[in-house]
């Protein structure tokens, strides 16, 4: 019989799953799961006080990743953007993998704005993140803001467009340039 959604939360939220197979055998047997659902599950994935315990927060992540894989929704793809501001670094690193399964195009460019935060962890997860999913329209993107005089996030925009468009990032690379950093 599949595990309802509503148990998957509820062991998310418990925090106290010991054996990592007991959280993936529930993962294995949701039946089906919302966009609230998942939302819910990544929330307490995300949670400070998960973060802190190291080994149950690896755990959790590996978890969480396995059920989105399962149920790839493009509905979350602006959540994770969102949410890399604010997570520890873990969990960044999860939103990193998520990101190109639930890849929704449409919120690109808010990924992309992530590459003019101050907090040069939020850049740079938001490049590798753009080198896995960004496109032609990220591309272009990437190309206008290293262009822009006072763009802090150069470096991590031309890491992101070398992932996106290898050889092709040249033009990129030369705004970088002319532009300095």
């Amino acid at each position: 019989m599949p595990v309802a959604a509503k148990e998957l939360i509820r062991a998310f939220k418990a925090f106290a799953q010991d054996k990592p197979q007991d959280l993936v055998r529930l993962v294995d047997g949701v039946g089906d799961a919302s966009s609230s659902d998942l939302t819910k599950c990544f929330e307490s994935v995300a949670h400070k006080r998960l973060a802190e315990d190291e080994k149950r927060h690896v755990y959790a992540c590996a978890a969480y990743l396995r059920l989105i894989r399962r149920f790839p929704d493009k509905a979350l793809f602006r959540i994770y953007v969102r949410a890399i501001k604010t997570v520890d670094g873990r969990t960044r690193e999860l939103i990193v993998k998520l990101l190109p399964v639930v890849n929704n195009i449409r919120d690109h460019d808010e990924l992309c704005g992530l590459l003019r935060s101050s907090d040069v962890d939020v850049r740079e997860a938001a490049a590798r993140a753009l080198g896995k999913v960004g496109g032609k329209a990220a591309f272009l993107e990437l190309h206008a803001m290293v262009e822009e005089p006072h763009f802090q996030g150069r470096l991590e925009a031309m890491d992101a467009a070398v992932g996106m468009a290898g050889h092709h990032a040249i033009p990129v690379i030369g705004s970088l340039m002319r532009v300095g950093n």
